[in-house]
């Protein structure tokens, strides 16, 4: 039986909500599920498993066997459906599903679905959280595994009263916005063989969120012809350090968590913005924060120059990998005026030690006062040696900064 006109045109419009998300990506094997499935729910011609492996992976029916492909990638599709209700802010009165167990597309009232749950279906999950009030800083800490790093961490860290006593936080502090605080994570995407197996994860550089690999593939279609978006990021551990480092001068304010890697211009020109992370990390943060910088990345991030006098600076912490090796990290502290006269702030790593030593220095009162006293001014940025055994700091030295 067809679907009606009205439904239609309203499984019409979440589809696009879908689409437009851009959760599904431009390109690749969920789209084409995601495609066929409209196709056959508009028109009441529900298909069988052995009609989608045949129409969207060419797969005949002596191919299959036991193959599980389909409902693998009808189990991902569902999840990316889900996603977008979860990271949406405007409230919806229906939703699309995959039910359980169909290969076909429906709406759901989202109260019916709400009470059958017996909770909210909008919640703070995936890349884009909902605005915090300070007293669900810690909860926050704790949905992202950072808690278990503050209780593993030696006692003395600085409270929030003597953390506002240093000059680094003062403009963060006394600013009216909210912050948006970015951390730094790795956009991971696949490669599969004939376009159905997972043959191995990939991490590139240049390629920073589901739409940098889309424009790749059109760029490059040979390059990049057994590549798609797995829905997939991680975080460095030295994150949870550093944000330990950090959380009492942010906890009296208003926070907006986000990955780099979905950041947008909006999150740019709202509020102050802290960046915590590896300088690989940086994704579409990097041009905003180091326009005019005197610094430059090298194309594998282990390096940075200096441009005002060409002097190379070149991280060997991979050598402390497998042997207790001292060795040479650096880490960049940048603080300017954003687009808006906001603040934007970086804190990154070459390696992770490099990271946690930066942090856990600039969140000593002490130690910025001694190494950077006179560094109020609109914009400043810094270079730091982080000298570390097995991912432990051991010193953390000022090499160069925006006074010399």
């Amino acid at each position: 039986m067809k679907t009606g006109n009205k439904n239609s045109a309203l499984l019409e419009e979440e589809v696009a909500r879908v689409r437009q998300s851009g959760l599904i990506g431009e390109t690749g094997r969920l789209t084409d599920l995601f495609d066929y499935l409209v196709k056959r729910t508009l028109s009441g011609d529900l298909p069988r498993e052995t009609d989608i492996a045949f129409d969207v992976f060419g797969r005949s029916a002596s191919d299959q066997g036991e193959d599980s492909s389909v409902r693998v990638y009808i189990h991902r599709l569902r999840k990316r459906i889900e996603e977008v209700y979860l990271r949406t802010d405007q409230p919806v009165a229906q939703k699309l599903v995959i039910p359980r167990g169909e290969y076909r597309l429906a709406l759901v009232n989202v109260e019916s679905a709400e009470a059958q749950a017996g909770a909210p279906v909008s919640a703070t999950s995936g890349g884009r959280p909902t605005w915090l009030v300070p007293a669900f800083v810690g909860a926050l800490a704790a949905a992202l595994g950072f808690v278990l790093a503050a209780l593993l961490l030696p006692a003395g860290r600085a409270d929030r009263s003597t953390v506002e006593a240093s000059p680094l936080w003062e403009p963060i502090i006394t600013s009216d916005r909210d912050v948006v605080l970015v951390v730094g994570d790795y956009y991971i995407f696949g490669e599969y063989t004939d376009g159905l197996f997972l043959d191995r994860l990939v991490r590139d550089f240049q390629i920073n969120s589901a739409a940098d690999l889309a424009r790749a593939r059109n760029a490059d279609p040979q390059a990049y012809r057994e590549a798609a978006d797995v829905a997939l990021e991680y975080l460095p551990t030295s994150i949870a350090f550093s944000l330990v480092d950090f959380l009492p001068a942010l906890s009296g304010k208003n926070i907006h968590i986000e990955l780099a890697s979905q950041l947008t211009p909006d999150d740019l020109k709202c509020c102050d913005v802290v960046y915590l992370g590896l300088t690989s990390g940086l994704a579409s943060l990097h041009d905003t924060a180091f326009r005019g910088s005197r610094f430059r990345f090298g194309d594998t991030y282990d390096e940075i120059v200096d441009l005002s006098d060409g002097e190379e600076f070149v991280s060997n912490a991979f050598l402390g990998a497998s042997e207790p090796t001292i060795y040479q990290d650096y880490a960049i502290f940048l603080k300017k005026r954003g687009p808006t006269d906001n603040w934007v702030y970086v804190f990154a790593g070459m390696r992770d030690t490099g990271l946690m030593g930066l942090t856990e220095s600039l969140g000593s009162p002490d130690y910025v006062m001694q190494n950077l006293p006179d560094m109020m001014g609109e914009d400043y940025e810094a270079l730091f040696q982080i000298t570390g055994q097995r991912h432990v700091n051991l010193s953390t030295e000022l090499l160069k900064d925006s006074r010399d």
